[in-house]
């Protein structure tokens, strides 16, 4: 503390060997100040002395004030750096952003401060520059800042020597004199090199001086240059501007009020935007002139519009994003209040987006999105505002008269979104469903209007020829008890409400058990047995179908362990694959760690494909059949014949199974049509050496008939209906002992 003091006292005995505190005015400094202005593109410039207890202002331009405390001033910091200090925002600083100066007027953020520092390596105070708005100096900009503050050290030690060697005084002024001339050929460089346009003119409005940046900017002919009169030059420049008026107007607005300053845009019509700031030219206390000064503001404004639109609208598709919809929502009602006229607000979501991105990655996810928004600004965009409400929702805001405009324009829609997609020369089909909801019928807010819009579109029906729903009161309820019955299915599987029953598969020459079918059954907390038609298409629209799987999956491998340790003859368990689960990256990862985990052999676990598996990517698909079915685990396409049934790819995929839906064996015995069906699915299977299992088997009519066109297996009531696993051991007894 004591070296402290002692550093503060030599410093303030230093200081008042230059004679400078509270001196009166004098141009030379204000000069320096203003050029420090120009150069740093600053409205505020000072030349500032630090004493015991406050800091003294020599010369402010842009500010007007004195002095102020010590303990509030940015210049104190300054006494601490040999070199330059910048604060690029004074409201991020922790040392300022309480600062009275920065909390109030003058509300500043930005400093730039170059110590005056004397040959004893005393810090005297600074020149600084200070601005409302955040900012960084170049390092041209900072240099001339330094050269300035040598500039001012040249002239408070000519001030110094003046009272100590009177004697020597001409020698003194003639060495500082080059000292400055040095210095001022730095500052002219800069004034010359910068890129902002410099103008001075004098109280009769005759051009004093100007930069090359300036000619520039303004492309001004010889013979306008060659004239001094500002006038004839204005007169040029209003050709130039797109509100020539405005401008004219600003002009003559500052030259009546000579003390005045400001800025403002200027928008050339060549689509150049630049900004003006001008201030008055003073000399020993008395305005002389007007400085002006142009900046290119062209990039920054782009720039400024690039960020509004990107917080307005969604990167990748370049819709409207979620909340500028809305926005734009509310505004329409506002605007419609006084005509006749509806607005409709049209919510429709993408279903099996997920699914793309998991079978052909994000890409083709986003190309689908993409190629979705493109489709929409072609047909739509002139008359409706698109949006983009979330990952795979889309918005379509509809202003109309009739309801037969609305229907017009839905089906529209479902018309564009409907057809093909490609992504790498492949066809895609989509699932899709739509919702409306009309204001003021519903209601005339915007986030409502979206949300019930959402409601309506959960209730309609999932398809490729999208189905779509008006928003009713009723559907709340709708909605509400399908969010609850998917909740009620979550905590079922994890409270093992879900259990598994098992029906047999029959070799239809022996009779005896070949395999057995595990299907899923929901006996919830209140004893009530859920149909399995109910809760499995929950399940597959909820994504909890991958859950409910995987948990058949471990249940299946579970229960062969348990009967191989039981000693109970184990036949293969059909296991029920939902495309979801099929094609998800980890499946075969999960599949085969249950498979070790319970030490079960592959070939007591068979998968069960449906036909749509076909309408996925068929190369990764029976690349992945394929690659289980070469570790022993079999698999069947169930339902065949209701389908997709390509031949083509039954000869390229490792099916050991065809299962013959059991709508083909109702009435058999005189539906000639679904004999010769049967007929061909068998002589196709036994072809290409696949075995044929006839589905829904009741009546033994039936099973003579398959035992003759040659059907391999069956399954059905006739045998036995699903069983549970006391049930099943019982039955494979029973089995055993005929």
């Amino acid at each position: 503390m004591e070296n402290a003091n002692s550093d503060e006292d030599k410093r303030l005995k230093a200081l008042e060997q230059y004679h400078i505190l509270d001196t009166g005015y004098e141009q030379a400094f204000d000069n320096i100040t203003t050029l420090a202005g120009l150069i740093c593109k600053t409205p505020v410039s000072l030349i500032s002395i630090i004493a015991k207890d406050r800091q003294w202002f020599k010369s402010a331009i842009g500010l007007k004030l004195k002095e102020i405390s010590r303990h509030i001033s940015f210049c104190e910091y300054t006494l601490a750096c040999d070199d330059i200090l910048e604060i690029p925002d004074a409201s991020l600083d922790v040392r300022f952003q309480d600062n009275p100066l920065v909390q109030h007027e003058p509300h500043l953020r930005f400093y730039a401060g170059a110590p005056l520092i004397d040959k004893e390596g005393n810090h005297l105070g600074s020149i600084c520059v200070l601005d409302k708005l955040p900012k960084l100096l170049t390092a041209e900009q900072k240099t001339s800042l330094a050269a300035l503050a040598g500039v001012i050290m040249a002239l408070l030690e000519a001030r110094k020597n003046q009272y100590i060697y009177h004697e020597d005084l001409n020698f003194q002024i003639v060495k500082r004199t080059k000292e400055l001339e040095q210095s001022l050929s730095i500052i002219q460089a800069s004034f010359t090199s910068t890129n902002d346009g410099i103008l001075i003119v004098n109280l009769d409005r005759v051009r004093q001086s100007y930069n090359e940046a300036y000619l520039k900017m303004w492309d001004l002919p010889l013979n306008v240059i060659a004239d001094d009169n500002q006038q004839v030059t204005i007169q040029y420049c209003i050709n130039l501007v797109k509100d020539s008026n405005e401008f004219l107007d600003k002009i003559n607005f500052y030259y009546a009020n000579p003390t005045a300053e400001g800025q403002d845009e200027i928008k050339f019509i060549n689509g150049k935007s630049y900004l003006r700031i001008t201030q008055p030219q003073t000399l020993n206390g008395k305005i002389i002139g007007r400085i002006w000064r142009f900046t290119d503001i062209t990039n920054r404004l782009e720039l400024e519009k690039n960020i509004s639109f990107l917080t307005t609208h969604d990167s990748l598709t370049k819709l409207a994003n979620r909340d500028f919809f809305i926005e734009k929502i509310n505004l329409t009602i506002r605007l419609k209040r006084n005509f006749a006229r509806k607005l409709g607000v049209i919510n429709f979501e993408i279903t099996d987006l997920n699914l793309i991105n998991l079978r052909l990655g994000y890409e083709a996810g986003n190309q689908v999105l993409l190629q979705i928004a493109i489709r929409l600004k072609t047909e739509l965009a002139k008359n409706h505002l698109i949006g983009r409400v979330g990952g795979n929702d889309f918005g379509v805001l509809a202003v109309y008269e009739t309801d037969h405009e609305l229907l017009v324009l839905v089906n529209h829609i479902i018309e564009i979104i409907s057809k093909d997609y490609l992504y790498n020369n492949e066809k895609l089909q989509i699932k899709f469903r739509l919702g409306i909801s009309v204001s003021p019928d519903d209601e005339s807010d915007g986030t409502v209007l979206l949300a019930f819009a959402h409601l309506a579109m959960r209730s309609a029906k999932i398809s490729y020829k999208a189905s779509y729903n008006f928003y009713s009161v009723e559907l709340n309820d709708f909605v509400s008890a399908k969010v609850q019955f998917e909740n009620d299915l979550s905590q079922a599987i994890q409270n093992k409400e879900i259990y598994l029953v098992y029906q047999p598969l029959i070799n239809l020459k022996t009779n005896s058990i070949i395999g057995v079918e595990a299907l899923s059954r929901w006996k919830n907390s209140s004893g009530k047995m859920i149909p399995p038609i109910e809760f499995i298409s929950v399940a597959e629209e909820s994504n909890l179908i991958i859950l409910l799987g995987n948990w058949v999956i471990e249940q299946a491998c579970l229960q062969i362990k348990l009967w191989q340790e039981q000693n109970i003859k184990v036949v293969p368990i059909a296991i029920n694959i939902s495309n979801k689960q099929f094609i998800q990256e980890d499946f075969e990862e999960y599949l085969f760690k249950t498979l070790s985990k319970y030490k079960v052999d592959p070939i007591y676990i068979q998968l069960e494909l449906t036909e749509s598996i076909l309408l996925e990517n068929i190369k990764l698909m029976s690349e992945k059949i394929n690659r289980i079915a070469n570790l022993g685990i079999l698999f069947s396409l169930d339902d065949f014949g209701t389908g997709y049934s390509s031949l083509h790819y039954l000869a390229q995929i490792k099916f050991s199974k065809l299962k013959i839906d059991q709508s083909f064996l109702r009435g058999i015995s005189s539906n000639l049509v679904n004999q010769a069906i049967i007929q061909t699915i068998i002589t196709l299977g036994k072809k290409l050496g696949i075995i044929t299992i006839a589905e829904g088997v009741e009546t033994n009519d039936q099973v003579e008939l398959l035992k003759i066109e040659g059907c391999n297996q069956g399954q059905g009531y006739l045998f036995s209906h699903p069983l549970t696993v006391s049930e099943y051991e019982r039955f494979i007894k029973v089995k055993h002992d005929l």
